[in-house]
């Protein structure tokens, strides 16, 4: 399927997702599965995960259809429109629709940006915890931002935010043949007239740039768990330095699509 992630950050929400499909012959491509656009009630951005990519993005067209003319003043107008288009998508396949998934970002007028996870026929949750994940890849991102990261999202700065979401994304391309390809993200600011688009080049930069912090993981592993009472402070020292010498996995900065540093 893929890897798709919705992801909080200080005063936004930034969804993310790779770009390697399968084709009904078993062969693969590269899609685009994030969309975004500026609706009559506020922005909007969307992820899918699905094993049939074509039928879900009829889905998905007919989401941003509806979302960008509907007058949603609450969030319980958002969920109606939602699920009723998830409805009505699911009718046309009977009783055997594709599996589908949708992480949706939205920032309706005079609210805060959300994160929502969305799968027909009327699923829709709004994500507390400052994750969510969709996809066969989530099988490898959701423990490993347990253990990383946890619910520390809220207070992270966007740029922080999407280093994260990099290595989560490089991870699961890593252990997961179904993921794959580019990575496209798109950021959603408390303030941001529009929804924003991130450069693909910086992600790509620093997916490259994260197995650093994997080799930085398995040191502070083999330390913690090895270290004796002799060598401690010898080990301590030296993953300090390490740290230090690995600042590479920290020096990306994230760019929009026309070269203006992201900061919301």
């Amino acid at each position: 399927m893929t890897i798709a992630i919705g992801q909080s950050c200080y005063r936004g929400v930034i969804i993310g997702a790779d770009t390697l499909a399968m084709r009904p012959d078993g062969s693969t491509t590269e899609e685009i599965k994030t969309t975004s656009f500026v609706g009559k009630s506020g922005i909007f951005a969307l992820a899918n995960a699905s094993d049939n990519l074509y039928a879900t993005q009829t889905m998905v067209n007919s989401l941003v259809q509806a979302l960008t003319s509907a007058n949603l003043t609450s969030v319980g107008l958002l969920q109606t429109k939602v699920t009723r288009t998830m409805t009505d998508w699911c009718a046309g396949f009977g009783n055997n629709p594709p599996s589908s998934e949708i992480i949706l970002g939205s920032r309706l007028n005079n609210d805060e940006p959300r994160l929502y996870r969305c799968e027909p026929p009327n699923t829709f949750l709004e994500v507390s915890t400052g994750y969510v994940a969709a996809g066969t890849g989530s099988y490898v991102t959701d423990p490993l931002h347990a253990m990383l990261f946890g619910a520390t999202h809220q207070g992270t700065s966007v740029q922080a935010s999407l280093r994260r979401l990099a290595y989560l994304i490089y991870r699961a391309k890593k252990c997961d043949a179904n993921c794959g390809g580019k990575t496209t993200c798109i950021v959603i600011g408390v303030d941001s007239p529009e929804p924003i688009m991130v450069n693909m080049l910086n992600m790509e930069e620093q997916e490259n740039r994260s197995q650093e912090l994997d080799f930085l993981l398995h040191i502070a592993a083999t330390f913690a768990l090895e270290s004796t009472q002799d060598t401690l402070k010898t080990n301590s020292a030296g993953l300090g330095e390490m740290l230090e010498n690995l600042a590479g996995i920290r020096a990306v900065v994230f760019h929009d699509v026309q070269g203006q540093e992201i900061n919301i």
